[in-house]
């Protein structure tokens, strides 16, 4: 079975904060926060697939920055491949029929126990990689600002 592409944004205002999206009621993983994003069409790269998801969920346009990767992982219904950008928000996001709830949040104080578990897997890959070479990626976000934070 091969894996789901699908793509996230590590998303970042004007402010240095960060964007998480709340899943919703009904869907797999409902409740649980996550990085913003979705599934990537055939013929999409990942970064028109998170451009594109950004703007049908929540009216969002973003500058992409950094590439962080690509992380596997195997749920129970199967797997995906998650593919990672750091990007900075150059409006403010909308509510929608897909993401009623999200909260722009201080890196510090998001807590990994209400993360999606991928979510949590990520940042732990992400850190693990980045320890050694902790720096500004290109959005302008600095990745021990939000990877350390989990990490203290």
């Amino acid at each position: 079975m091969s894996a789901l592409q699908v793509v996230a944004g590590i998303i970042e205002d004007d402010h240095g904060l960060v964007l998480l999206a709340q899943r919703p009621p009904g869907k797999l993983l409902a409740g649980f926060w996550e990085f913003p994003g979705g599934k990537i069409e055939a013929g999409e790269s990942s970064q028109e697939a998170l451009v594109r998801e950004l703007r049908e969920e929540l009216s969002l346009e973003v500058a992409i920055g950094r590439f962080m990767g690509v992380y596997p992982h195997t749920y129970d219904w199967g797997k995906i491949a998650l593919h990672v950008f750091i990007a900075r928000a150059l409006n403010s996001p909308k509510r929608s029929e897909h993401v009623n709830v999200f909260k722009w949040i201080n890196a510090a104080k998001i807590n990994p126990l209400d993360l999606r578990p991928q979510t949590s897997f990520l940042l732990n890959t992400i850190w693990k990689l980045q320890q050694t070479d902790l720096r500004t990626v290109t959005s302008g976000l600095k990745a021990e600002s939000i990877l350390s934070a989990f990490y203290r």
